[in-house]
């Protein structure tokens, strides 16, 4: 009997602090004497003498190790409490630290967010900005002038020329990426010009009919670029003379096998809109030459110009022969992007010398993905019948989905796109050749 006590008392001291049970000390003896009811309450002494004596000594000796086993199992549940106590604290400041680490990375996300929005806010602000942010025909404004708070001084600082740096104006080549196409390596008699030493490398490998994508409006929205430079090399991207990061995004097309111009704005019909650097007809002689040069000097890598609008100043023929003169000194090519029927730049060119060639296709036109399609046809067919097109297209999601879709196809179709430059020098050699054969 003792000996099975004992045990099972055991037995319930672990259940006890397995499970942080909470007993008084009276509640223990009564737990206990319900074990084995004999224990606390002393039998009759008999009057066997040594027998008796026994048998009372050892009922003193097991009411010890109950009194003992009582005073662990009190100290054992104080410990257990105590753990459980600290269990409860290492719980709750786990919960703290996962709520700082959400705070954290929060606050991560918006810094992110923030640094990207300052990013983009001058390169918006310039899209938009009115005359009276910076005099008309002038190089951008340094950062300090634009008091632009916060991240976006410091984003437009790195974008923009400070005033104790003026900006160069010589010749840069980039070393493309590799498998990506570099500068034209052909040799030529005016290779020193630099439509021909800013031109990218031809990527027209067979004599298949070739065309020229011209995407029109870059350098004011990075997202926009860099979804039209992820296409397949070869296009011809054409920079906003006032576009803040056009050297920064130019040097990033050059390095994805384009082809980098300059969008030169001048005047529509209509009346004049709010444009920094826009060639008006109406501006007197110095101020037109002044804007002019400014505009020229904006890219040191562009290969030629095109118009930006211009459908009034175009028609304008003396005023183009002062651009093309300025172009034709700048050793640029000039692309007429024919806003008006009646525009006198190809012409013009063509009598000064200068390099030249007209758009054939406006591709968006009308911003929908069939019509761009339809467009895209008919390049083709204006491709195959003369052996070349050009077509003008603009940043536009719609566009830039359609041309994903479409340039793979043309190897299947035997055309080839190409550079703008590669047209253009092809057609010059054309042109010389047709001329000696008629000396």
């Amino acid at each position: 009997m003792p000996k099975f006590g004992f045990s099972l008392i055991a037995a319930v001291f672990v259940v006890g602090i397995a499970a942080g049970a909470v007993l008084s000390p009276e509640a223990e003896v009564e737990a206990l004497q319900a074990i084995e009811p004999s224990a606390g309450v002393p039998e009759e002494a008999s009057t066997e003498g040594p027998a008796a004596r026994a048998e009372a000594e050892a009922r003193a000796s097991l009411s010890n190790e109950r009194s003992s086993l009582a005073a662990l199992f009190s100290r054992e549940r104080r410990e257990v409490g105590q753990l459980a106590e600290e269990a409860r604290g290492l719980i709750g400041a786990n919960g703290r630290l996962s709520q700082e680490s959400r705070e954290l990375l929060a606050l991560a996300r918006q810094a992110r967010e923030s640094e990207r929005d300052a990013q983009e806010a001058p390169l918006e602000l310039a899209y938009a900005a009115p005359s009276s942010l910076w005099a008309l025909g002038e190089t951008p404004p340094s950062s300090a002038s634009l008091a632009l708070p916060g991240a976006g001084t410091a984003v437009l600082a790195a974008l923009t020329p400070s005033e104790d740096q003026p900006r160069q104006e010589t010749e840069r080549k980039v070393e493309p990426k590799a498998g990506t196409p570099s500068a034209d390596p052909r040799p030529s008699a005016d290779e020193t010009l630099a439509w021909r030493r800013n031109a990218a490398k031809p990527t027209a490998l067979r004599d298949w009919p070739k065309i020229a994508i011209v995407i029109d409006d870059l350098g004011n929205n990075r997202a926009r670029f860099r979804n039209v430079a992820s296409l397949p090399s070869g296009l011809t991207l054409s920079f906003l003379t006032y576009a803040l990061a056009i050297e920064e995004l130019s040097e990033e097309a050059r390095a994805a096998g384009h082809e980098v111009m300059l969008h030169v704005p001048m005047e529509p019909q209509g009346g004049s809109p709010a444009v920094p650097g826009l060639l008006s007809s109406a501006l007197p002689v110095a101020e037109l030459d002044r804007r002019i040069a400014s505009a020229l000097s904006r890219l040191p890598l562009a290969a030629g110009i095109n118009n930006h609008m211009g459908s009034r100043f175009t028609e304008d023929r003396e005023k183009m022969r002062r651009v093309l003169s300025a172009v034709r000194s700048k050793g640029l090519f000039f692309l007429d992007s024919k806003t008006s029927p009646n525009s006198a730049g190809l012409s013009v060119a063509r009598e000064l010398g200068v390099p030249s060639i007209a758009r054939d296709v406006f591709l968006d036109h009308e911003i929908d993905g069939r019509a761009i399609r339809r467009q895209l046809k008919q390049l083709e067919r204006v491709a195959r019948e003369r052996g070349y097109a050009v077509a003008i297209g603009h940043p536009h999601a719609a566009t830039i989905e359609a041309l994903r879709e479409w340039l793979p196809t043309l190897p299947g179709k035997h055309l080839t796109i190409t550079p703008l430059s590669d047209i253009i020098a092809s057609q010059q050699t054309a042109t010389q050749v047709v001329a000696s054969a008629q000396d």
